[in-house]
């Protein structure tokens, strides 16, 4: 399995950094250097930024918590009893200060808010993919979890904090593993390794509609693209959940119309006469640029995409090595790079900001928050630099 496939990018209660912070020119400070594992990748992250909290999952099994403002390692999420018996590939945080973690050994693993005993949990026959949290508003599930077995499962946890998860519902419909999942309120896509795309209602714990064949190849990054500003005003409100951008390893990326079942635009942004470059990250609609897709990908390119124009180019910058990991602020996107770079760039124009070393080794996942970022290296390390 493709180590590029298991990253996971996702977080819970993440406002948006304030632009002012992050200088045109000068890289921010910093914060601190954290070892979380001695020699093993940092596979992926969450962060709760209300808690001042960060998870990481590891090649080495566990998962790690880091004091954001302390600025240290908090807690080991493994025991002789509790925890994954393989790579941990996904993470999210959950309600109340739970965490969920997914590992490549099928197995879901609730953590307490504090402490390290957990409920481990199964329900999938094959690796974990992908974990998403569901939004309270959103449906009775907690989180939602994509495993390499063609399915989806939802997941309760009654209680708030105190409650054991459970099986909710099975969601049946892929006929190849799923390697995407995106949720907004109470509906869900996935995409898998066919480049197939399915829509769902989680309340109703049902597929709405049929496949849609979106790529040729796999299906690599998927974005929902809420129509105009971060208001709410009633053409972005009737988008929530209807409109998808999906990237896949053709290096295409695809804008999809639930509400007509087909697609409305689309832009070859990776593939090109020196061949194609899978999307490896796309984020969609900041407040500065609420139309405009910014896409990553394997040709070390980052593209500015403008959604209502049929997803024109409108800037392109090269990178360093190859974009692991993407993390959007105000007004920025930050691009972790397989060489260690960090790299900022405007949104509006792709103008670079930025550009720090913060490894010797790939930066695997990266989170932005109102006063400091964070990465995870694939050297063991968390990196923590102030905004401010």
């Amino acid at each position: 399995m493709a180590l590029a496939r298991l990253k996971s990018m996702r977080s819970v209660h993440q406002p948006a950094a304030d632009s002012r912070s992050i200088a045109a020119g000068a890289a921010p400070s910093e914060a601190a250097r954290i070892l979380l594992s001695a020699d093993r990748n940092l596979l992926c992250a969450s962060v709760d930024w209300e808690r001042h909290e960060a998870v990481f999952g590891s090649a080495d099994h566990a998962c790690y918590t880091v004091d954001l403002r302390r600025l240290k390692k908090a807690r080991t999420l493994l025991g002789k009893t509790a925890g994954h018996r393989e790579w941990v590939a996904a993470v999210c945080h959950l309600p109340g200060g739970r965490i969920a973690s997914g590992g490549l050994d099928a197995s879901i693993c609730v953590w307490p808010a504090a402490g390290a005993a957990c409920q481990r949990i199964k329900g999938h026959a094959g690796p974990i993919s992908q974990l998403e949290p569901v939004p309270a508003a959103g449906a009775a599930a907690a989180f939602v979890s994509a495993s390499y077995d063609k399915r989806l499962i939802t997941w309760c946890c009654p209680g708030g904090s105190g409650g054991k998860a459970r099986h909710q519902q099975v969601l049946a419909g892929h006929r190849a593993p799923v390697l995407q999942l995106q949720v907004a309120g109470g509906c869900a896509a996935s995409g898998d390794r066919d480049g197939a795309l399915l829509r769902w209602d989680l309340a109703a714990g049902a597929a709405v509609g049929g496949p849609l064949q979106a790529h040729t190849e796999h299906c690599t990054a998927l974005a929902w693209w809420h129509v105009g500003s971060s208001g709410g005003s009633a053409d972005e409100i009737s988008s929530r959940g209807n409109l998808l951008l999906s990237g896949g390893q053709d290096g295409c990326v695809r804008l999809w119309d639930f509400r007509a079942g087909r697609q409305v635009a689309q832009q070859a942004a990776h593939a090109g006469p020196a061949g194609k470059g899978a999307v490896g990250s796309m984020s969609a609609g900041p407040p500065s640029a609420p139309n405009l897709v910014v896409t990553a990908g394997a040709d070390r390119a980052v593209r500015g995409l403008e959604a209502r124009r049929n997803l024109e180019p409108v800037w392109s910058q090269e990178l360093p090595d190859f974009p692991y990991s993407q993390a959007r602020s105000t007004s920025a996107v930050l691009l972790g790079c397989g060489d260690g770079t960090v790299v900022a760039l405007e949104a509006a124009d792709g103008s670079r900001r930025f550009a720090l070393a913060a490894s010797a080794s790939a930066v695997r996942t990266l989170h932005a928050g109102p006063t400091c970022f964070v990465a995870g290296c694939d050297d063991g390390s968390a990196m923590v630099y102030s905004l401010t």
